[in-house]
């Protein structure tokens, strides 16, 4: 790689001045695989960058870059203004602006400009102006994490992750498009289920059976939700024989006729839900209800998105879909680059154009593979009504003979018939199937999503953290 050279005299301007920039002669960012020897690395896309010049420095628990090697190996153009003392960075359609001690950036994207408040600010080191490493991921848009065990910053162009896809997705972006097709404005889906759980630690226990039904009216941003569960009661109390009467009838009184409401609105991002005969024994009342804010823990995730925003990504096609969830993760491992690449390439032999094959009418994709000692098997059958999908089979069966082992089978017909069938098992503790049917159909009720005004309502994450927040 070629050396760039970019020389700008600083005299007393820049002893004296914050608003002045070093940008002493400096050498362009090298890459490696091999870590190099300094007490923080920098990872990017796989590769670690190699500053000949000046090491990052790590202060107030930020790490810094020298900044025109490392705007460079992102792919950005670094020039000095002598008369205005500024640093200008850009990148495609993308310009930055910025000053020696301040966290005000100006971002100009496609002509329209904006201030940016950074976590840091620059400052000068041995005559190098060095910057936040966090601009990659505040200023530029990159995934930016760390490797603890590494000591290293892991740094990630996810855009580049979403552009490896070489495979189309026009069969998947149609089985996407079933969902919006059947539910259209609102829809019914009621139905009924049957579970059986099977202790296996305690010898000659009897398999707890349970039937139940629900009844639910949806839309594409809200749905409203019954379900009812009768838990055999006797197996119950064979079950619980050594408890006491009282704790006998306690549970007895709760799981033969277990009741749960459902309520959610995806453009809120807030679900309700409603236990009349569990909250009584967390002390509060019946009719209750207990938020859940999927927005703010999306946020305390560190996903920047709303659940409006990710339902929606469901009508911009699957690689959108794809190129938005690897945005959202942040990386923890210098192996994260690799594993993307690796993810890319497994989702296209499970769900690109061509892992699918002309089976009569419908189209088939089966994919096998073995993860870490865990067996995967992974099926999708497509039912096709001329060029689009009106229906589907998917079974899928995950199998580790050590710790636990999962098969599913899921399926929807032509005339919005729907069935589930699971079962579930940890060796020598317990077994567990779910069976369940249901439909589709014309509804003339609309969806609340929400409970009714003056309703008491006990936000969840206040109760796990310790906190109460009522409404």
């Amino acid at each position: 790689m070629k050396k760039r050279i970019f020389s700008l005299l600083l005299v007393v301007a820049m002893v004296f001045s914050l608003n002045t920039f070093a940008f002493a002669e400096e050498s362009t960012a090298k890459t490696s695989a091999t870590r190099p020897d300094s007490f923080i690395a920098v990872q990017l896309n796989g590769e670690y960058l190699i500053f000949p010049d000046m090491k990052p420095e790590f202060k107030n628990d930020t790490t810094y870059m020298p900044l025109r090697a490392f705007l460079e190996a992102l792919g950005a153009e670094a020039s000095y203004n002598n008369a205005t003392g500024i640093v200008t960075a850009t990148k495609d359609d993308l310009k930055i602006e910025s000053r020696i001690g301040s966290t005000r950036v100006m971002v100009t994207e496609n002509g329209k400009a904006k201030i940016v408040e950074t976590s840091s600010a620059p400052y000068i080191s041995n005559g190098r102006t060095m910057i936040p490493v966090r601009y990659a991921s505040e200023i530029f848009g990159f995934n930016v994490g760390y490797d603890n065990s590494e000591k290293t910053v892991v740094i990630i162009d996810t855009s580049k992750i979403a552009d490896s896809f070489t495979d189309s997705f026009t069969l998947i972006n149609k089985y996407m498009a079933l969902s919006k097709k059947i539910i259209g404005e609102k829809k019914a889906f009621n139905g009924t289920m049957d579970i059986a759980i099977t202790d296996k630690i305690t010898e000659g226990s009897p398999v707890i059976k349970a039937t139940g039904t629900f009844d639910s009216v949806i839309s594409q941003t809200k749905a409203d939700m019954n379900v009812t569960l009768n838990f055999d009661e006797k197996a119950l109390a064979a079950v619980m024989s050594e408890e006491s009467e009282e704790s006998q009838k306690l549970i007895l009184d709760v799981l033969s006729n277990l009741k749960m409401n459902l309520l959610m609105d995806i453009n809120e991002g807030t679900y309700y839900y409603q236990y009349p005969s569990v909250a009584p024994l967390m002390g509060y009342s019946s009719n209750t209800w207990f938020k859940l804010d999927m927005n703010s823990l999306l946020e305390a995730s560190g996903i920047s998105m709303s659940m409006q925003s990710l339902v929606s990504l469901n009508n911009e096609g699957f690689e959108n879909l794809m190129g938005k969830a690897f945005s959202c993760s942040t990386p923890t491992s210098v192996n994260d680059y690799k594993d993307m690449l690796a993810a890319v390439s497994m989702i296209e032999t499970m769900l690109g154009d061509s892992a699918f094959r002309k089976v009569g009418d419908n189209y088939l994709s089966t994919y096998e593979t073995t993860y870490k000692g865990t067996d995967i098997a992974i099926s999708i059958k497509l039912l096709m009504d001329s060029s689009n999908v009106n229906g589907y089979e998917i079974s899928a069966t995950v199998k580790d003979s050590s710790s636990l082992s999962l098969s599913l089978t899921s399926k929807l017909d032509s005339k919005l018939n729907s069935t589930l069938d699971m079962t579930f098992g940890v060796p020598d503790v317990m077994d567990m199937s779910l069976n369940m049917n249901a439909q589709y159909s014309d509804t003339t009720k609309t969806p609340t999503g929400k409970p009714a005004d003056g309703s008491e309502i006990i936000d969840l994450a206040s109760i796990l953290l310790g906190t109460t927040t009522q409404y």
